[in-house]
């Protein structure tokens, strides 16, 4: 998919190289270069079991590999490998 026209707050690289890009109002996109695939997650009322809200503010990763995602409506912990979210 074409992401060129929204605007990010923040870009992080995981620890497997992956880039994750914090969106203002749009969300979170996931890229892995390694198999050239993304990802977009957005909280809709359809979707609410995504993130916690769709403007992100910084991103980071514990020891685990959890993916943590500050957001506009609170703290999001994302499961790299299943991307299950905990708000």
């Amino acid at each position: 998919k074409n992401y060129a026209h929204v605007f990010g707050h923040v870009i992080f690289e995981d620890s497997r190289h992956r880039l994750w890009f914090g969106l203002d109002g749009r969300g979170l996109i996931f890229y892995d270069p390694a198999t050239q695939q993304a990802r977009r997650f957005e909280r809709t009322v359809e979707n609410d079991t995504t993130l916690g809200g769709n403007y992100v503010f910084s991103i980071a990763e514990d020891q685990k590999g959890i993916v943590w995602v500050s957001t506009s409506h609170g703290l999001s912990a994302i499961d790299p490998n299943t991307f299950r979210f905990t708000n």
